[in-house]
């Protein structure tokens, strides 16, 4: 017990990653991404060799954005490959492995294909985006059950030296290398990295925003928030965007904590309360991962390209039979990505714009166009969508506009469990309805299950259009 490094279980206990240079033993230390070690005299140092930071920003015509990205795309992909055996792609559907499997395709790299897939569950079944890309481009391709091999369906066959998500998807692994290796394949690319990379959704409020105020240029910072606010379908108000998009990110940059924060939960019955107020547990969530940047949006991407190399680097090598290769974090696209100006890579109706743009009559435009993900090759096949957890936004695209935000009928529920704050079409209630709304999840917006509303009384309650309002904060009684 005394040979095991507590820093790095308090560590792996608050965020479920490996985030720093710690092993579980205390003699022995990770070489961490953009490092390397030096040993003269005697002594063993490690360096620096790379940082986000030092890559200068880039200006040009939009049209040598895309031929370079699409460039620097294939480059990555022909170096991913390997060079004598057979490559296969992990097709998830998605954006980064359709792109990997596309670009491949059409630059004449013969690659296979696997993916994971969810015959009973519809929602989260990729089958239809999946059979785009390859009936655009044939290639072999070999779906397996994902759900015939749920999380802790096996256990490894070998003790592990650190912890590792290899242990929940055992099954899963056991039936990659199985198919893999019966088809003789040296490497399988993934998509890992591609929303940091590439610039996913990111969320309500991105991060680039307050960058302005960190180079002096608070007005370019004002400007851009009022393009972010012009073009959120939230409608939110300026007080919601100067605190959120501008005052917020700065000041988690500025005390060193990180934008990528990991949600607290309430600490399990088995952990002892000691450990974790000696440890200070709750407060580990926040630590910046990669070394320090100058700005709110470098550090986030540094943050994210950290805890890909990291994760991907814990997986055991020797529990496979293949090896992973992940093109999009390829160092010169990662570079270049991070140079291009923010109004090309991530718009407020549309993110992965330099993306989408570029791989114009490349990728299907099924796939192109598609708004978001709802399961992964590699996910655990279970669990909601990540489309209807997003209140269900979808996006419209049109041949040479940005793609715009629509609602759905099935909207988000508000922040007060059983009110909505829209109509059966998707827009905002006016504020003086918008205050007093029951939906109790009825069909009929607003109307209590079974039950009538009473009349105008002392509690101000009146029906109004299928609508329950009410100008006081108490609940109306049904009849």
């Amino acid at each position: 017990a005394r040979d095991i490094d507590q820093e790095f279980l308090a560590d792996f206990l608050t965020t479920g990653q490996i985030s720093s240079a710690r092993t579980p033993y205390r003699g022995i230390k990770r070489l961490l991404p953009g490092t390397a070690i030096v040993r003269a005299g005697g002594r063993i140092t490690s360096r620096p060799t790379w940082r986000l930071s030092d890559v200068p920003p880039l200006s040009c015509p939009e049209s040598d954005y895309h031929e370079r990205f699409r460039e620097l795309l294939a480059e990555a992909v022909r170096e991913s490959v390997h060079p004598t055996g057979p490559t296969w792609v992990s097709l998830s559907g998605g954006l980064d492995t359709s792109s990997i499997a596309c670009m491949a395709a059409a630059r004449g790299i013969s690659l296979g294909a696997l993916s994971f897939v969810n015959p009973s569950q519809p929602e989260i079944n990729e089958r239809r985006w999946m059979r785009a890309v390859l009936d655009r481009y044939p290639s072999p391709w070999h779906p397996i059950d994902a759900e015939t091999l749920l999380p802790f369906s096996g256990s490894p066959e070998q003790i592990l030296d650190e912890p590792s998500s290899s242990a929940i998807f055992v099954e899963r692994r056991r039936a990659i290398n199985t198919l893999l290796a019966s088809h003789g394949v040296e490497r399988l690319l993934t998509g890992h990295g591609g929303d940091a990379v590439l610039c996913a959704s990111p969320g309500r409020v991105p991060a680039h925003l307050s960058d302005a105020l960190f180079s002096a240029r608070p007005a370019d910072a004002f400007r851009d928030v009022a393009e972010w606010k012009a073009g959120s379908p939230d409608q939110r108000s300026w007080s919601y965007w100067l605190l959120r998009g501008l005052l917020a990110p700065a000041a988690t940059h500025l005390f060193r904590r990180s934008i990528l924060t990991t949600p607290r939960h309430p600490l399990p019955p088995w952990l002892d309360r000691d450990f974790a107020s000696r440890m200070r547990i709750g407060a580990r969530a926040g630590r910046p991962l990669a070394p320090r940047c100058p700005r709110p949006s470098e550090q986030d991407l540094a943050d994210a390209l950290w805890i890909n190399a990291l994760a991907t680097s814990s997986v055991p090598a020797r529990q496979r039979s293949y090896e992973i290769r992940s093109p999009l974090p390829y160092r010169p696209l990662v570079e270049f990505m991070y140079a291009v100006p923010w109004h090309q890579k991530l718009r407020p109706k549309c993110d992965r714009f330099l993306q989408r743009r570029a791989l114009k009559g490349i990728l299907p435009e099924l796939v192109r166009r598609r708004a978001g993900k709802g399961g992964g090759s590699l996910g655990d096949g279970r669990g909601p969508s990540p489309i209807a957890a997003m209140g269900g936004m979808s996006l419209r695209f049109s041949e040479d506009r940005e793609p715009r935000h629509r609602r759905s009928r099935e909207m988000a529920p508000s922040r007060r469990a059983g009110r909505r704050r829209t109509n059966s079409r998707g827009c905002l209630l006016p504020r003086r309805r918008r205050r007093r709304v029951m939906a109790e999840g009825a069909r009929t917006w607003g109307r209590p299950q079974g039950r009538r509303a009473p009349r105008c009384g002392r509690g101000g309650v009146r029906r109004r259009s299928g609508l329950i309002a009410s100008s006081h904060r108490r609940r109306a009684r049904p009849a």
